[in-house]
C-alpha cells in the first residue's frame, strides 16, 4: 500500500480503538499503520497496548515489531529484549511461526554494533526457518544478509547474494532491491557504467513486467537520471528526465535533475 492508504487505515484503526483500546488485533494493526507511516511512538504505544491485552503474553511477532521500532529509536539494548523475547513467545497461529523475524531483527542489532560474524549468524538461522515458512521473508533475508556483507566490506560476498537473490526471487520487490544494491556496490569500486547498466536492466524489465506500477517505474526512471549524471552519460540523463516527465509530470525529482543538467 502507499502512504494514503496507510494513513486511511490508520485512521480507521483509530476509530475502532476508541470502540475497544484493548483489542489485541485492533491495537496490532494501529501499530502497523502507524509504523508504515513513520509514527514510531504512537506505533510503540499501540504494539505496548497489545502486549498488555494478552496478559504479557503477546504472539512473538508483536514483540518483533517492538524490537523494531526500538531499532528505529536507536536503542539496540531495548530492541535486543524484545527480539529475545520473540523467540521464546508463542507463534500467532496454530500453523505458523515467526521466530525468524526475532533472528532477523537480532542480526540487525549484531550488524549495528559491527559484530558481523555474530549478524550473519543470526540472518542465516532466519533464513533457514523461513524457508519453511515464507518466500517473501526469505528474499528479504537474502537481501539483509547482502547488506551485512556490504557493511562489511565483504563486497565480492555481496554480489554473489544479490546476484542469487535476483535468479531465485524474480518478484518485482526483491529484483529492485537487488539492483540498488549491486548498483551501489559498483560504485564503491568504481565502476560507473556498471552501476547505470544495473539500474537501466531493472527500469527496462519493469516497463515490460505484468504488474507494471507507473509509480515504481517513474522512480526508477529518476534513478537511472540520477546515476547517468553520475557517468556523465547526459544525453541519455535527458532521455531519462523526459521519460519521467512523461510517466509522472508532478515528481519531486523533475526538479532537481533539471538543475544538475543545466
Amino acid at each position: 500500500m502507499g502512504l494514503k492508504q496507510w494513513d486511511q487505515s490508520y485512521t480507521a484503526w483509530q476509530n475502532a480503538l476508541e470502540i475497544d483500546d484493548q483489542g489485541f488485533e485492533l491495537c496490532t494493526m494501529a501499530g502497523l499503520c502507524a509504523a508504515k507511516l513513520g509514527n514510531i511512538d504512537p506505533a510503540r504505544s499501540h504494539y505496548q497496548q497489545a502486549v498488555a491485552a494478552t496478559n504479557d503474553q503477546a504472539d512473538n511477532e508483536v514483540y518483533a515489531a517492538l524490537g523494531r521500532l526500538h531499532i528505529a529509536l536507536g536503542d539496540t539494548d531495548a530492541a535486543e529484549q524484545m527480539f529475545t523475547r520473540a523467540i521464546d513467545a508463542r507463534g500467532p497461529g496454530e500453523d505458523t511461526n515467526y521466530k525468524h523475524k526475532a533472528y532477523a531483527g537480532l542480526a540487525d542489532v549484531a550488524a549495528i554494533r559491527k559484530q558481523f560474524d555474530d549478524a550473519l549468524s543470526w540472518i542465516d538461522r532466519a533464513i533457514k526457518m523461513a524457508n519453511l515458512d515464507s518466500d517473501a521473508d526469505s528474499a528479504a533475508y537474502h537481501i539483509q544478509k547482502a547488506r551485512i556483507y556490504m557493511d562489511a566490506n565483504r563486497d565480492a560476498d555481496a554480489l554473489t547474494m544479490l546476484s542469487y537473490t535476483w535468479s531465485q526471487y524474480p518478484e518485482t520487490p526483491w529484483r529492485i532491491e537487488s539492483a540498488r544494491l549491486r548498483a551501489a556496490l559498483y560504485e564503491r569500486a568504481d565502476q560507473l557504467d556498471l552501476a547505470v547498466d544495473t539500474i537501466q536492466t531493472i527500469t527496462e524489465y519493469h516497463q515490460i513486467a505484468e504488474t507494471r506500477n507507473t509509480e515504481i517505474l517513474a522512480n526508477f526512471t529518476a534513478l537511472l537520471a540520477n546515476w547517468q549524471i553520475k557517468a556523465k552519460r547526459i544525453d541519455a540523463a535527458n532521455i531519462s528526465l523526459h521519460n519521467l516527465k512523461t510517466l509522472a509530470p508532478d515528481h519531486p525529482a523533475i526538479n532537481e535533475l533539471k538543475a544538475k543538467l543545466r
